[in-house]
């Protein structure tokens, strides 16, 4: 599991993208659930890499795998480390 912080990132960034309210966005909340559509996963993936100065491609095939916000908070680790 990612730490808490790239976890609590990515929550911050999906609630800022979707205009949802942080509060309600859970680790194991689902991506789609919370509004996120073709579109704004490329905005969440352009904000991550801005903020953890990492590099994330939507042709990744591990993102096929991703469908919470830990799944997406686990990549992210697996991308820095």
């Amino acid at each position: 599991m990612a730490p808490e912080n790239t976890i609590t990132l990515v929550s911050r960034l999906v609630a800022e993208i979707c205009e949802i309210d942080q509060k309600t966005v859970r680790s194991e909340s689902k991506l789609v659930g919370l509004g996120l559509d073709s579109v704004r996963v490329l905005d969440l993936l352009m904000a991550v890499e801005d903020a953890l100065d990492i590099e994330l491609s939507e042709n990744d095939p591990a993102l096929a795998d991703v469908q919470t916000v830990a799944d997406l908070a686990a990549l992210i680790e697996k991308r820095r480390s």
